[in-house]
């Protein structure tokens, strides 16, 4: 046995421990500070990171002997600090977990970001990442909480110097391994034609193309008439407009999982190239959960009597639906939601003025149905992939 002396959460430990002991098992067994996780046991997944000495380590791969003298700090030690109350606060804001298994660990690497690199960029920031695998959030929301903190810590520091190029910044990285910038979503090649996911700057990006059978300017003198073109939205309601700036509030329901999104909105339209956009943002009263995002849209003609309608959305999601953004999900909605506002629209043109203000019947999307439509999405997708690399050999 071997005697240690340890400062824990500020309080002084004595032990004897066999040499082999890892600080992990000794925290965990002897102390039962169990916010420090095990996972892998061999350095890889980072759950059980925790702070020796001011420094973030794996406390796995760390033996208890070794660490004799050092000052130790666990997630439970860190409830006061500053840095960590704002960490907590801004994961929580971006939904920056589900499971929680890495939690208390992302914390602690977050902290050591925030305290260390206070000019990081999003790239800088998954690099220090690196160390901390997370199997649930796909780091978006991490990053995003992090950077939030980042954001607010400038704010305060005025005139700080620049971040160094990347290529230097690596050479001080501690205990992290590098973790590749990439897009969590699968790639647009992986999804058939007809809906695109990407993640510029961190939101997803869907295209859409449908056709609905009426002549063009047809078409446009509806989406040029803000009261027309909300009441053919599944779900959507106009509130407030004042010109182009307008308040509303938009209901969909998937089976028990109900979203109700109250916010503001700006339109802009180009008629010359039949073209326009809308922006904005809201709030689930509900969950809490927000959103934000922008449709760009463009009519063209198909012939005398059709019109293709092209649209690209690009949202970012945060709160607890934030766990039902998966791209088979999001694609699967956004294209039942295209169809059901192609149908109405058609019908409000075939009825006129009579139509007007008028609200569409189903604000619903059937679980099942919708289930289907996934699946089937699916298994395009992955169909898409086999092709592709049969080709390749």
């Amino acid at each position: 046995m071997t005697d240690v002396t340890l400062t824990v959460n500020g309080t002084i430990r004595r032990a004897s421990v066999e040499p082999r002991t890892s600080l992990a098992d000794y925290l965990r067994d002897d102390l039962r500070l169990t916010g420090t996780h095990l996972g892998c046991e061999q350095g890889v997944c980072g759950a059980c990171t925790i702070v020796v000495g001011g420094r973030p380590v794996r406390s796995c791969l760390a033996f208890a002997a070794a660490c004799d003298g050092a000052d130790v700090r666990t997630i439970e030690g860190l409830d006061s600090d500053a840095t960590m109350v704002e960490l907590r606060a801004a994961f929580t804001a971006e939904h920056a977990l589900q499971c929680g298994f890495c939690t208390p660990a992302m914390l602690i690497t977050a902290r050591d970001i925030v305290q260390r690199l206070p000019h990081a960029d999003d790239r800088r920031v998954r690099l220090e990442l690196g160390g901390n695998l997370c199997r649930c959030t796909g780091y978006v929301g991490i990053v995003r909480a992090i950077r939030k903190v980042l954001d607010a810590h400038a704010a305060t520091r005025p005139g700080a110097p620049e971040l160094p190029q990347a290529a230097e910044m690596a050479r001080d990285v501690r205990h992290n391994t590098p973790l590749p910038v990439v897009s969590p979503m699968p790639s647009a090649s992986s999804s058939p034609p007809s809906a695109k996911e990407s993640q510029p700057g961190g939101g997803v990006e869907i295209r859409e193309s449908f056709e609905i059978h009426r002549p063009r300017e047809h078409v446009w003198s509806l989406f040029a008439d803000l009261r027309r073109v909300t009441s053919c939205v599944p779900g959507a309601e106009l509130l407030e407009q004042a010109g182009e700036s307008f308040k509303g509030r938009i209901k969909v329901k998937l089976g028990p999982i109900v979203a109700n999104f109250i916010g503001d909105a700006d339109l802009h339209l180009d008629p010359s190239s039949h073209s326009g956009d809308v922006s904005g943002r809201g709030a689930d009263s509900g969950n809490g959960s927000r959103a934000q995002g922008k449709m760009a849209f463009t009519l063209s003609s198909i012939d005398a009597t059709s019109t293709k309608v092209d649209a690209t959305i690009t949202y970012s999601l945060t709160g607890s639906l934030a766990q039902f953004g998966r791209p088979g999900i999001v694609r699967a909605v956004v294209q039942r939601l295209m169809q059901d506002f192609a149908r109405a629209v058609e019908d409000d043109l075939a009825g006129g003025a009579a139509n007007e203000g008028r609200k569409p019947a189903r604000t619903e999307l059937n679980a099942i149905s919708l289930a289907v439509s996934i699946f089937r999405s699916e298994i395009r997708s992955l169909f898409s992939r086999f092709t592709r690399l049969f080709r390749r050999k």
